[in-house]
């Protein structure tokens, strides 16, 4: 009687789910897809969400009317008259916070092939200590679905 209670509850997606964990590299992605497609192929049991861990964020909200702009040689002249050689260090931080952010959905484009799934992805916190308070406010972003 408890085995069969058990996959009940197992096989009700409303009280069971798997929430697949992954950070956007290689390896993890290619052991999610494996994993998601195990545990729909092998047992009763929902696979909820696949929740990417360590996103890097996107440079793109920078108050300019696309990413490129920044880049384009006047911009960058104008930037370096009003704020000097700076701006080179800056620029150069922003391109590669954008090639890191690119370079991870590329990572992700596999997980496309799971249909029916949702999708979270977490902040990389590179600021922030991890802990208790880091978590609640993760888990506060995914409950309001605002991350």
């Amino acid at each position: 009687d408890q085995a069969a209670w058990m996959q009940e509850i197992l096989a009700d997606p409303a009280r069971t789910g798997v929430a697949v964990v992954a950070t956007p590299d290689d390896l993890p992605v290619a052991e999610t897809v494996d994993l998601v497609t195990a545990v729909r192929s092998s047992t009763v049991v929902d696979v909820a969400a696949v929740v990417v861990n360590r996103m890097p964020a996107a440079p793109y909200d920078l108050g300019v009317a696309s990413a490129a702009d920044l880049f384009d040689p006047a911009t960058v002249a104008a930037l370096r008259s009003e704020v000097g050689s700076g701006i080179d260090v800056v620029a150069d931080t922003v391109r590669r916070a954008r090639r890191r952010h690119e370079r991870a959905v590329e990572l992700l484009a596999p997980l496309d092939t799971l249909p029916g799934l949702a999708r979270y992805r977490l902040p990389e916190l590179i600021d922030h200590p991890p802990g208790a308070r880091a978590t609640q406010v993760l888990a506060d972003l995914i409950t309001d679905g605002l991350w």
